[in-house]
């Protein structure tokens, strides 16, 4: 039996086309593990994200890195993060790295800034 999937993604234009069928499979509610199109889904994550991984590698970001980048972009201070983080100086010794985020205050950071708590993750 063949599949029509490709071994690999080896195109831009290929790319586009994976992730376009990731929005409508997950549009189509393939993300459930018992929906009839999982399977495709789950391939096409597999091949876009080996695609990824091979044509724009990232570097790691430590959480304050994250965190400067994402107050820079949203226009705030240190003391604009009292309600997530705390006083402003566990604020600035979080941006020092001097001092790791809290699961608390990482599950209040992602909500603030809509991302997922993995950001803030090394």
């Amino acid at each position: 039996m063949t599949t029509p999937f490709p071994a690999a993604i080896t195109s831009t234009h290929q790319h586009d086309n994976y992730l376009a069928l990731m929005d409508w499979l997950l549009d189509r509610g393939a993300i459930r593990r018992r929906h009839a199109l999982h399977g495709l889904l789950q391939t096409s994550v597999d091949l876009v994200h080996d695609y990824e991984q091979r044509h724009w590698r990232m570097r790691r970001v430590s959480a304050a890195e994250m965190l400067r980048f994402l107050m820079e972009q949203h226009g705030l201070q240190r003391c604009d993060l009292r309600d997530e983080i705390g006083p402003r100086r566990l604020v600035t010794e979080i941006l020092d790295d001097k001092r790791e985020l809290t699961a608390h205050q990482v599950a209040a950071l992602a909500k603030r800034f809509g991302v997922s708590p993995a950001v803030f993750l090394d």
